[in-house]
Formats: structure tokens, sequence, C-alpha cells
């Protein structure tokens, strides 16, 4: 599920590591996906990893919302994304923008690598790295 050449690009970075090792004991031998339910809350929270999670979801409507938001997450935001769309929680044009990503993580059924600039509006704070992965909603091709 892995992308060739993300092993390197993780081992240098901690938390990104630690995501895909909790990641990695989620997955569904017969689809390659985590499932949601085997994704160890817990332990990502003892590596430190929680704080930095999102999830965003496809809702009915086809409109990426947000499901959770890691406490570090918020303070980016400057407030919660939960429940939100993409345009909502980061302004319009958001979905257009950023959608299209989302789109190729769950076509492809395969973890996205991303580096790049955290914002909050125009504003900049600093360059991040951030994993797509496809969850699965039950294991087994459900």
């Amino acid at each position: 599920m892995l992308p060739n050449g993300l092993d390197a690009v993780c081992a240098e970075r901690p938390l990104l590591l630690a995501f895909l090792e909790v990641i990695d004991a989620a997955l569904d031998p017969a689809t390659g996906l985590p499932v949601r339910s085997r994704i160890d809350i817990v332990r990502l929270g003892r590596k430190g990893v929680l704080p930095n999670v999102w999830m965003i979801e496809r809702g009915t409507d086809g409109q990426f919302r947000y499901r959770l938001a890691g406490e570090e997450v918020v303070r980016n935001f400057g407030r919660s994304p939960r429940g939100k769309t993409l345009d909502d929680a980061i302004g319009p044009g958001a979905a257009a923008r950023y959608g299209p990503t989302y789109e190729t993580v769950l076509a492809e059924r395969a973890i996205v690598f991303h580096q790049g600039a955290v914002r909050r509006g125009d504003r900049k704070f600093y360059d991040g790295f951030r994993l797509f992965v496809p969850v699965s909603e039950t294991g087994g091709g459900g």
C-alpha cells in the first residue's frame, strides 16, 4: 500500500512513521485497506500522533467534511473544523482545490504523500508533511 520511496521519507519523520505503523496494524488483508474500527486511537495517542491527525469523509451529498481533528489541527485552524465542509473550514474554493486529491486517494485506494504549506487563509504557518490514507468502513471488501 505504500508508494515507492515513502518508507524512506517517513523514516526521517517519526510522527509519520508512527502513524504508518498504526495504519499497518489496521490493514485488512482482503482489501489492503485499513479498517476504521481497527485503527488504534490509544496507540496513536501514546506515540504522540493523535494531536496531528484529521479525518475527512465524503458524505452522501458528495462533499468532504471533517469528521475528526486533533488538537494541533484545531490550533492551526484557530477553531475546530469538525463537521464542516472543506469550503466552510478552510474557505471558498477549498473543495475545488483539495477535493481532487481526496478523490484520487479514494479511487486509487492508496496512500498519498504530500508536502506543502500549512495555511490559515492567506497566511502560511510552516511547511507540513501529510499522508492521505483511504480507510474502509468494514473489512472483507465491505
